[in-house]
C-alpha cells in the first residue's frame, strides 16, 4: 500500500519530494513530473516485478540503485542523480538501460552488469568503473563534464561503446587512481560502434596472453 502512495504523490503533486530509508517500487507503474524532485536519503531504490519507471524530474540517490529483474522498465527526460558521499552501485540482474544519469558523489559509480545510456551521461563530479561489464551510449547520445577527474575507468574487460561517423567522438577512460587516458574516434566510413578501453598493461598478444 505504501508504494500504491508513493505512485499517487508522485503524479498528483508537482514539488520536491522526500524519503528516507530507501524505497522499493515493486510492480506498480511510477511517473515523476517534470516539476517534481524526490531525494532517496539513507538508503536506495529497489525496482522490481515489472514495476515501470517514467522520471520527467530528476530522482536523488545518497546510496544504491538495484534493479532486480528484467521486465521493469526505466524512461523519461528526467536525471537519475548519484550523489552519495561515498562509493554507489548500479546493481541490475541484466542489462539496464537509463536514459540520462549523473555521477555526483565525488567518488565511484560500480557497474554489475552492463549499462546502456540513451540521452546522456554526465560526469558532474565522479567516476563509474566498469569492472568486467561494458558501458553503451546509443547514437545520439552524449557524455558531458568529464576530465582529468571525472571519466570512466576500465579496469577490466569491460569497455565503452559509442556509434562514431565523421565528427569526433571522445572517450573519456582511465585506470584507478588519476590515470586519465582519454581518446579520440572519428570514421570517415559508414557510421559504426567503436568499444575503446585502456589498461596499465601491454598484452603478448594484444588483448591476451601475459
Amino acid at each position: 500500500m505504501k508504494n500504491v502512495l508513493f505512485q499517487i504523490c508522485f503524479i498528483a503533486f508537482p514539488f520536491f519530494l522526500w524519503s528516507q530509508g530507501g524505497m522499493v517500487i515493486n510492480g506498480i507503474n511510477v511517473k515523476v513530473l517534470s516539476s517534481t524532485d524526490i531525494k532517496i536519503d539513507n538508503g536506495g531504490v529497489t525496482h522490481k516485478n515489472n514495476g515501470d519507471i517514467d522520471n520527467e524530474g530528476n530522482i536523488y540517490l545518497d546510496l544504491n540503485w538495484n534493479q532486480n529483474d528484467l521486465t521493469s522498465t526505466y524512461i523519461g527526460n528526467g536525471w537519475m542523480w548519484f550523489e552519495g558521499l561515498t562509493n554507489q552501485n548500479m546493481n541490475s540482474s541484466g542489462p539496464l538501460s537509463v536514459p540520462k544519469l549523473r555521477v555526483d558523489n565525488g567518488n565511484l559509480l560500480l557497474l554489475t552488469h552492463d549499462l546502456n545510456i540513451s540521452s546522456n551521461l554526465d560526469l558532474l563530479n565522479g567516476k563509474i568503473e566498469l569492472n568486467s561489464n561494458d558501458l553503451v551510449v546509443d547514437s545520439g547520445g552524449t557524455i558531458t563534464s568529464y576530465g582529468t577527474n571525472n571519466y570512466i575507468i576500465t579496469n577490466g574487460s569491460g569497455a565503452l561503446q559509442q556509434n562514431v561517423g565523421s565528427s569526433n567522438v571522445a572517450y573519456p577512460v582511465g585506470t584507478s587512481g588519476s590515470s586519465y587516458t582519454p581518446a579520440t574516434i572519428n570514421n570517415a566510413g559508414v557510421p559504426d560502434n567503436f568499444q575503446v578501453r585502456v589498461s596499465d598493461n601491454v598484452f603478448v598478444l594484444g588483448t591476451a596472453g601475459t
